[in-house]
This record gives structure tokens, C-alpha cells and sequence, in this order.
């Protein structure tokens, strides 16, 4: 072994621990960012489980659509705003109409006790606002924005809420189709090492060429792992725009 091979050792070495003591920083970030999610403080352990895989949400892309537009608590809390709207509209215009009420009364004045000496009485009243300065039709007209404001907030949604449902199917197709390629990256990236460590061994390569298949095996087991991580997100983003995510049906 020359000395260059040794240095160039101690160099890839060095570059190691640097990546070492950035992986184990980038762990202990993503455990305290896990445990302010969770509302744990920052010293107390976190018990992590196995990585989990959604499965992917079954349905063509019209199935998963519509779905959504009936899961969806956010248009289900709009479509309810937009039916208050509706009342208060209602209830606005009724009050132009003519309102009549009825009411039924019975007395008893016997001079002694007893209910012999009883009396009805029957009346109705009949009003209407025949002109209230337009009090009335401004009011109508209010409430009427209102809902055509929550109509329009309510169709924008759905249309938003379609469109992300077909993005994050889109996207959890890709990760499925990426990960494919990953594992055969991964496969041939093996295969290269272990090729070019056999040649060294023989002295038919250099350490640089050893190191060089070394780190494009590392990189190929990272992308590997980004993307089963991005598989496994994109599963969980369509399944949080639908509608139905939930911890116990991941």
C-alpha cells in the first residue's frame, strides 16, 4: 500500500465522522421536534416503534374524488355554514311577510272553590310591516352575500381539496414506481463494490476506486431509504386529504 492510498484513507475516514456526527445531530432534531408534537418535554425518552407503511387507498381517482367531497371535515364544517347562511336568509324574508298569531285562554272566577264558573277566550292578531324604511331588504341582502361568499369559499374548497386528492395519489404512484428503481440501484450498486473490491484485492484498482463504489453504495441505500420514507408519507397525505386518516387505520 502506497502512502497516498493511506492518506487518502485517513481523508475518507475523517469524512465519516463528520457524516457520523451529522446523522446522530439530524436524529436527536427530528426526536425533540416529535416529542413538541406529542406535547412531551424535550428530556423525556421517546419509545419509537417500527417504521409503518400505509397501504394505499383503493379507489380510481373519481372514487377517491368524491369521497373526499363527502369526508372531508373542512367541507363539512363550510357545507354547515353555508346551510346556517341559508336559514338566516330565510328567516330574513319571513319577516316581510304578514304574521299571524292565535291565542287560547281559559279562566274559572266561581265566587266559591270550584270550576264551575269558566270562561274562553279566543283571539287572533294579524300584523305586517307594510314599510319599515328598507330596514328588511337590507337585511335580506346582507345575509344573501354572506352566502353567496360561503357558496363560492364552499366550491373553491372542493375543487382544492379534488385537486390535492389527485396530486397525492399522483405522488404516491411515483414513490411506489421510485422505489423499484431504487432497489435495483441499490442491487448494482453492491454488485460494483463488491467487483472493485475484488480487484483491489487483486491490485488491479486503486483505494480511490474502492472508496468511490463505496460511497455511491452508501447513496444508493439513502435514496432507498428517502424513498420508502417518501412512499410512506404521500400514502398518508392522500389518505389525510380524503378524509379518513386515522392512527389506528395507517
Amino acid at each position: 500500500m502506497v502512502k497516498s492510498d493511506v492518506l487518502s484513507a485517513k481523508v475518507h475516514l475523517e469524512d465519516i465522522k463528520v457524516k457520523g456526527v451529522e446523522a446522530r445531530n439530524a436524529e436527536a432534531a427530528a426526536l425533540n421536534q416529535l416529542a413538541l408534537l406529542m406535547g412531551k418535554s424535550l428530556d423525556d425518552p421517546l419509545d419509537v416503534g417500527e417504521p409503518v407503511t400505509p397501504e394505499l387507498l383503493a379507489g380510481s381517482p373519481a372514487d377517491l374524488r368524491a369521497q373526499a367531497l363527502n369526508e372531508h371535515a373542512g367541507l363539512r364544517a363550510l357545507r354547515n355554514q353555508v346551510e346556517g347562511a341559508g336559514a338566516q336568509v330565510g328567516a330574513a324574508r319571513a319577516s316581510k311577510k304578514p304574521q299571524f298569531n292565535v291565542m287560547l285562554r281559559q279562566d274559572w272566577n266561581d265566587q266559591n272553590l270550584g270550576l264551575d264558573a269558566s270562561s274562553y277566550t279566543v283571539a287572533g292578531v294579524l300584523s305586517w310591516a307594510a314599510f319599515d324604511g328598507g330596514v328588511n331588504n337590507a337585511t335580506i341582502d346582507r345575509v344573501s352575500a354572506q352566502r353567496s361568499e360561503l357558496v363560492a369559499k364552499l366550491r373553491q374548497a372542493e375543487e382544492g381539496v379534488a385537486y390535492q386528492v389527485t396530486d397525492a395519489r399522483r405522488k404516491a404512484l411515483e414513490a411506489e414506481e421510485k422505489i423499484i428503481a431504487r432497489e435495483a440501484g441499490q442491487t448494482q450498486a453492491q454488485e460494483a463494490q463488491r467487483l472493485v473490491k475484488k480487484r483491489y484485492e487483486n491490485g488491479m484498482a486503486t483505494l480511490i476506486e474502492v472508496f468511490g463504489a463505496q460511497a455511491q453504495l452508501d447513496k444508493a441505500n439513502a435514496d432507498l431509504v428517502a424513498s420508502r420514507y417518501e412512499l410512506a408519507v404521500n400514502r398518508a397525505e392522500l389518505k389525510r386529504v380524503v378524509g379518513v386518516l386515522a392512527a389506528d387505520h395507517l
